[in-house]
């Protein structure tokens, strides 16, 4: 992923943190960014486009985070629901912007 996409990933994700999905614009993305307004189309025809683009990443990233802790070890069940239990509460509290969007 190119940095400029990563910044303006992150740039969404404060943004919509702070004024909500429906009233994070576009201006303040870039502006937060440092963007043009033709860098920012150029990479996400909309707002909306790049909210999924960003929950998509969280989601990548959370999944990651997730399956992690199992690495093909055979485990029991009650092992497995322990790890996954910590995994999402581990990386809920050190991603809030993330666990929250």
């Amino acid at each position: 992923m190119s940095a400029v996409r990563d910044q303006v990933l992150a740039a969404g994700l404060a943004v919509f943190d702070r004024d909500g999905l429906e009233g994070g614009t576009v201006a303040a993305i870039r502006q937060r960014a440092g963007l043009s307004n033709g860098s920012f189309f150029h990479l996400f025809k909309s707002k909306q486009e790049l909210a999924g683009a960003l929950f998509v990443d969280v989601l990548r990233r959370y999944h990651a985070a997730i399956v992690a802790p199992f690495d093909g070890a055979a485990i029991g069940a009650a092992a497995g629901i322990e790890r996954l239990i910590r995994a999402h509460l581990d990386w809920v509290m050190s991603h809030r912007l993330e666990a929250r969007f």
